[in-house]
């Protein structure tokens, strides 16, 4: 087996719509059968062989490192960035940049897309793109459905209002990207990865979309908590 990626994880956010439950604790850190949330993604990376990780803390950052220090418990090895204030998706990668070795899967720290990560990284190695992101058109993501791909599989658009009536499939909170891609985002400022650097990733027909099999779960609100749970009890 080749050597696998570095996977960097988003975990900064507070999840406010999950409040009071996140006044005490960052949103991977919701319990979900006596676990965090981020647990069960990194046992899932740990599942398909990939070993380094990268996780970008923010809001109440050092309950996650407490938890899971260094990885070994999960025969992983885990190193933190800590933002102190918030940077955005961006910019919080940008902070990052000296621990980002070459390029990288990047996975939001609140959803949850179990599929295999060999294919999307296969097909993005197969690809002369900045980046790849992976999507699903499960009709249970219907709700979630933002993006618009063309005919070579390059996403057309990134809807920002969900779900909209143009777009055939969602975005799952996972893709591939190139390190040359920190060199677009400005340093020591906010900066969404969603919000301004997709956009001209697309206008310059530089971010490819890959179809994932299955649907994708996102822990965001009480109502998708529930689901969450219900599916890892499974």
């Amino acid at each position: 087996m080749s050597k696998n990626m570095q996977v960097v994880i988003l975990a900064g956010g507070r999840g406010t719509r999950l409040g009071p439950i996140t006044d005490t604790i960052p949103k991977p850190m919701v319990p979900i059968h006596g676990k965090p949330f981020l647990y069960y993604e990194l046992r899932m990376l740990q599942s398909q062989g990939y070993r380094d990780i990268l996780i970008l803390t923010g809001y109440l950052g050092k309950r996650i490192e407490e938890y899971f220090k260094d990885g070994a418990g999960l025969d992983l090895r885990i190193v933190y960035s800590h933002e102190e204030t918030p940077l955005g998706t961006g910019g919080a990668l940008k902070l990052a940049e000296n621990k980002i070795a070459g390029d990288f899967i990047l996975m939001n720290g609140d959803t949850l897309f179990p599929f295999n990560l060999r294919g999307l990284t296969d097909f993005f190695n197969q690809q002369d793109k900045m980046g790849v992101i992976a999507v699903s058109k499960d009709p249970s993501c219907r709700l979630a459905f933002n993006i618009t791909m063309d005919k070579k599989g390059l996403v057309e658009k990134y809807h920002k209002r969900l779900p909209s009536e143009k777009a055939l499939y969602a975005s799952g909170g996972v893709g591939v990207f190139r390190r040359n891609l920190l060199r677009m985002i400005p340093p020591g400022q906010f900066c969404s990865l969603e919000g301004d650097i997709y956009d001209v990733l697309i206008r310059n027909h530089d971010l490819a979309a890959y179809v994932a099999q299955g649907s994708f779960y996102d822990m965001g609100t009480p109502e998708r908590l529930k689901i969450i749970r219900e599916f890892l009890a499974a």
